[in-house]
């Protein structure tokens, strides 16, 4: 008896595929340039989809560029959903964690466990990938990570609402001295 994985990358719309969810399910066309913007910030996860038709349905008068280019992790719609369902049922060092990596762009195994001073980055990737917690591990560079582009804009919101000016001061500092480093 086999048994198929079914990752987050086989459920995502293809962009083709979200060409047609917004011309047959949503009533909608969508210009080129506006489509590979939608997908970019997507990365064909239907439920960001239906939560940009619902704010297109919301703002009629609105040019349709605009709420792409508005269209983010900080957005009210987008963050309440992220917070709700994603982020505040986690345990506390997973969602310290998800926080302070947040202001690394696809940062390596390695260099996390350097950054937060712990020895279990990988198995916390493992953690999130197995939970589906938008987050996505890469082979370029080796052993790195990233999160999905909406997921990793509402983790830097939320960032900036739960630390302290002078806490962000000091773990971007951090970050850069560390990072300065290890290239």
């Amino acid at each position: 008896r086999n048994i198929n994985r079914i990752t987050e990358h086989d459920l995502a719309f293809s962009r083709d595929e979200v060409r047609q969810f917004f011309d047959n399910i949503v009533s909608h066309s969508l210009h080129e340039n506006d489509l590979d913007c939608l997908y970019t910030k997507t990365s064909g996860w239907i439920s960001g989809l239906i939560l940009f038709s619902q704010i297109l349905a919301e703002n009629r008068g609105e040019k349709i560029s605009g709420k792409i280019k508005n269209f983010s992790g900080h957005h009210k719609d987008i963050f309440c959903y992220f917070d709700e369902n994603a982020f505040s049922d986690l345990p506390g060092h997973i969602r310290d964690f998800l926080l302070k990596t947040s202001i690394l762009d696809g940062p390596g195994i390695d260099f996390c466990n350097r950054f937060l001073q712990i020895d279990n980055t990988g198995e916390i990737v493992c953690w999130l990938e197995d939970h589906h917690i938008f987050t996505i591990s890469c082979d370029e560079p080796e052993d790195s990570f990233c999160y999905h582009p909406l997921f990793k804009e509402y983790l830097e919101a939320k960032l900036k609402i739960t630390f302290k000016p002078a806490d962000l001061a000091k773990l971007f500092g951090y970050a850069a001295r560390l990072f300065e480093i290890c290239i």
